[in-house]
């Protein structure tokens, strides 16, 4: 069972509720929480939660609590700090915990401070792979931020994540333990049933690995199919792989590999069938391989863009390449094909 920290905050300034602490106190002592992406994969899981609820004081004390305790060797699986932003219409996702202090009004002991960093080591930002998450598609309307205030929320976040760090607390993929601030719009904007669903639903996102899609295209031509090195300057630089990439929101397999071989080789093709769906696990991160047939519609010359080769593969005598992830075992399965059925006729 995983340890999460929970933590809301008391009214403060001329509220007397704040909707973070209603939220927070709402939630059970464990859970069972869904997968996000199990729909994608290619096998889903729950991960069941132990809940530890806080609910801070709006001061100095409270800003320290939870970076205090885990300099006093407490150990958590993740934390969500939520806090109220009180002009906001929807749920904010906090990417970045600013080292700044710039007090509108003083907190809750009559401190306010003025134009000051909180440790003088620069912003710090969460592990959290936020833009894997597509949150424009959620029930309740949320988005990611990058302002997190400069008053207590923000405080309380930077202060999280420089604990997180100094004391080297970091998950299994040896990245530091997820963490995040979410800031609540008021109650005339929400419920506290909705906050609550919300919070599960950010926990859930933060406690299994996300997963993308990714289109590969296989084009064949006189019997033989195309593979391209990527170029110095892109990630995974020298390696081979079939020409594709990220499907974009609301795209699927089929007008994504067209737009992507128009973007990478210049060249217009057209979908013509699925290949299969390959794996590749980055531990942190999952990768759902769409493989689709495409054939050139036009025979126009290919420009690479992200590569700085390409080779058109012989089913009888594969090349001896550093292949991406699974294309390797993607080209032996296109060599089998290729050689049982003559597929440019398809």
């Amino acid at each position: 069972m995983l340890n999460v920290l929970v933590t809301g905050f008391q009214p403060f300034g001329q509220h007397e509720k704040n909707i973070s602490a209603d939220a927070v106190l709402e939630l059970k002592d464990t859970y069972l929480l869904e997968d996000p992406w199990a729909s994608k994969r290619d096998k889903s899981s729950f991960v069941e939660v132990s809940i530890e609820k806080k609910i801070l004081t709006v001061d100095l004390d409270g800003s320290k609590f939870c970076a205090e305790k885990i300099n006093q060797g407490q150990r958590y699986d993740a934390i969500i700090h939520v806090g109220l932003a009180e002009n906001s219409e929807m749920v904010r996702i906090e990417k970045i915990g600013k080292d700044i202090l710039d007090f509108r009004i003083p907190d809750n002991s009559g401190r306010q401070v003025v134009g000051e960093t909180i440790s003088g080591n620069g912003n710090l930002e969460t592990s959290c792979e936020l833009k894997r998450w597509r949150v424009s598609s959620w029930n309740i309307p949320t988005r990611i931020s990058e302002d997190a205030g400069e008053f207590l929320c923000n405080e309380v976040y930077h202060r999280t994540l420089d604990s997180i760090s100094k004391n080297g607390l970091q998950n299994k993929f040896g990245k530091d333990i997820p963490c995040l601030f979410v800031h609540l719009p008021n109650y005339s904007n929400i419920t506290v049933k909705q906050c609550y669903d919300s919070i599960l639903n950010i926990l859930s996102h933060m406690l299994h690995v996300p997963v993308i899609d990714v289109v590969a295209g296989i084009l064949v031509e006189n019997g033989k199919f195309l593979a391209a090195r990527r170029s110095k300057d892109e990630a995974f630089s020298g390696f081979w792989e079939f020409p594709g990439g990220k499907l974009e929101p609301q795209e699927n397999s089929k007008q994504a590999v067209v737009r992507e071989y128009e973007e990478e080789l210049g060249i217009e093709v057209l979908y013509r069938g699925d290949v299969g769906t390959w794996w590749n696990d980055f531990g942190h991160l999952q990768v759902r391989l769409l493989v689709v047939w495409v054939i050139q519609k036009c025979h126009n010359k290919i420009k690479l863009t992200v590569h700085d080769e390409m080779v058109w593969c012989n089913p009888e005598s594969l090349p001896d390449v550093e292949w991406l992830g699974p294309d390797k075992e993607i080209a032996e399965y296109i060599c089998s094909e290729i050689n049982s059925v003559n597929l440019e006729s398809k």
